[in-house]
């Protein structure tokens, strides 16, 4: 799973600072990424390079939940939000079959 901060269109830093972090499958079966805290930020979803549409999941750290988000193309760049309280969070993009 190499680290990839070109993930996030703004490669996760706000004021200069890392604040976000991003990583990637090898073969582009899937990219995540976490937030320490609510945000708004832009995906590059070519990254995900294993299919033309792509599965989107928000995980609760604390407990592991998923809560499914939606289906996408996997082309351009597409905004997205943290959800409302939670602390932090890991956000999934999964190349369909």
């Amino acid at each position: 799973m190499p680290p990839d901060q070109t993930i996030l269109a703004n490669g996760g830093q706000i004021d200069g600072r890392l604040l976000n972090l991003a990583a990637r499958h090898c073969d582009g079966k899937w990219v995540i990424t976490y937030f320490a805290y609510k945000a708004s930020f832009k995906v590059d979803m070519g990254k995900v390079t294993a299919g033309n549409k792509a599965e989107a999941f928000w995980i609760d750290p604390r407990n592991g939940e998923s809560t499914p988000t939606g289906s996408f193309t996997t082309k351009g760049i597409k905004s997205f939000s943290t959800p409302d309280g939670w602390e932090d969070s890991l956000f999934l993009l999964k190349a369909k079959d």
